[in-house]
């Protein structure tokens, strides 16, 4: 069983109950967790990856599941994108291993996080 100071993590179609339905991220976790998990025969957490939500106390860990520790703004990301007000953030590892983490656009985000993600937004946010 995971720690009290662990992300939140969904490796199967079972960890979306982890979350109340009444959580603002749970819509779009829920969507990811479909996509990516439920949409894959034969998932393995372990070879394709999994969604993981970013909370306020998460900002400053390192992640998990990467092979070079490393925290939220420091990830090469493949692509960032901001749905719902959430940013959707890819890191794919090698073979069809790929990591999706939800970080929530709010103000307990840390202005260097979110100038991360900004700079990797695809599509970019217009001046």
């Amino acid at each position: 069983m995971p720690g009290e100071n662990a992300m939140l993590a969904f490796q199967g179609v079972e960890d979306i109950h982890q979350l109340p339905t009444t959580h603002p991220a749970y819509p779009k976790v829920r969507e990811l967790v479909r996509l990516c998990i439920e949409a894959i025969e034969d998932y393995d957490p372990d070879i394709h990856g999994k969604v993981y939500l970013i909370e306020p106390g998460d900002v400053s860990k390192h992640l998990p599941d990467i092979c070079e520790p490393c925290k939220l703004y420091e990830v090469q990301w493949e692509g960032v994108t901001l749905e719902d007000g959430h940013f959707v953030c890819v890191y794919l590892g090698s073979g069809d291993y790929g990591l999706v983490f939800v970080v929530p656009d709010a103000p307990w985000l840390p202005p260097k996080l979110r100038e991360r993600l900004l700079y990797f937004l695809d599509p970019p946010i217009a001046p």
